[in-house]
């Protein structure tokens, strides 16, 4: 049996509220490396949907992760997933990171930044729990 092995992975991505409205532009960029299969527009992120997202002790541990969890409490989000390379997702992410680096209000508690994109297949399905999708 000759199979072509895939290596698309779910990814979920998810444009945090200080690029909302860039959402457009930066969806279009991730279009260009996989398969948008869902969006989703969060109005309001409530204190559970953000702490089960960041769920992993890593990044719980941070001494700023209260001033973070709190910074998208009742703030507007954009999910989608995709499928795709995980690793070519993530490469992107640094780039969307740096390209809208400076349209982002500073917060002086933490460093804010455009977007958030799964880096593994266990964090894509915590997440996308997370956010029921």
């Amino acid at each position: 049996m000759n199979e072509k092995i895939s290596n698309k992975n779910k990814i979920l991505v998810m444009i945090k509220p200080w690029c909302v409205n860039y959402k457009d532009d930066i969806l279009s960029e991730f279009d260009k490396i996989g398969d948008r299969i869902k969006e989703k527009t969060i109005g309001s992120v409530s204190l559970e949907n953000i702490t089960n997202h960041y769920y992993s002790d890593s990044v719980k541990s941070r001494s700023n992760y209260t001033e973070m969890i709190i910074d998208y409490v009742g703030e507007k989000v954009v999910l989608a997933i995709y499928e795709g390379s995980m690793n070519e997702f993530n490469n992107l992410k640094e780039d969307i990171r740096k390209k809208y680096a400076s349209k982002i209000n500073f917060n002086p508690n933490h460093v804010r930044n455009a977007v958030h994109v799964s880096d593994s297949s266990k964090a894509y399905l915590k997440e996308s729990e997370a956010w029921d999708l």
